[in-house]
């Protein structure tokens, strides 16, 4: 079922998904003897998909990397994600509407902040997860908003039960 690298909100989602392919594809056959791949999906007729299939993994590598810059994405874009988890799902979205705001206060227009967003696992350990996206051009411009960011936020009370992280660069 290759549908989930087509329909994730993880930007290298279809990254993931050709390589996938092309891995198994590789390892398919012993010898002299062929192999032969079964792809599962709902959607055969997607884009990205008849582009791995006709014209192979290099072609889909260098149009998803044209999709990134269009989007301002890595690695022409730098990014944080700031993640908020409680059981309960409300208090979670919540604070990071409030931080949402306050970074937006802080940033000057070379700073995006985007979400909140369900996390990629919305769940896990009883927890709801969920991030706020914030990009920038300039690697500097990020790191001193995510500094001053960070040091009001140490200042704050969080409502019990919350916990949250900052990945700066983050790697899936």
């Amino acid at each position: 079922d290759i549908d989930n690298g087509l329909f994730t909100a993880d930007f290298r989602g279809s990254e993931k998904m050709g390589q996938l392919v092309e891995q198994v594809a590789g390892r398919a056959g012993r010898a002299d003897k062929p192999g032969r791949v079964l792809i599962q999906s709902r959607f055969v007729g997607h884009p990205l998909i008849q582009t791995l299939l006709q014209k192979g993994y290099q072609h889909l590598a260098r149009l998803l990397l044209k999709e990134r810059q269009v989007a301002a994405l890595p690695p022409y874009a730098y990014m944080a994600l700031i993640r908020a988890e409680h059981t309960d799902a409300h208090r979670a979205q919540q604070l990071l509407t409030l931080w949402r705001d306050r970074l937006r206060q802080v940033a000057n227009d070379t700073i995006q902040v985007s979400g909140p967003f369900p996390a990629i696992m919305e769940k896990r350990a009883g927890l709801y997860r969920f991030d706020l996206q914030v990009k920038s051009g300039s690697r500097m411009a990020l790191q001193q908003v995510l500094t001053v960011f960070c040091n009001e936020v140490e200042k704050d009370t969080l409502p019990k039960g919350i916990r949250w992280s900052l990945d700066v660069d983050p790697s899936g």
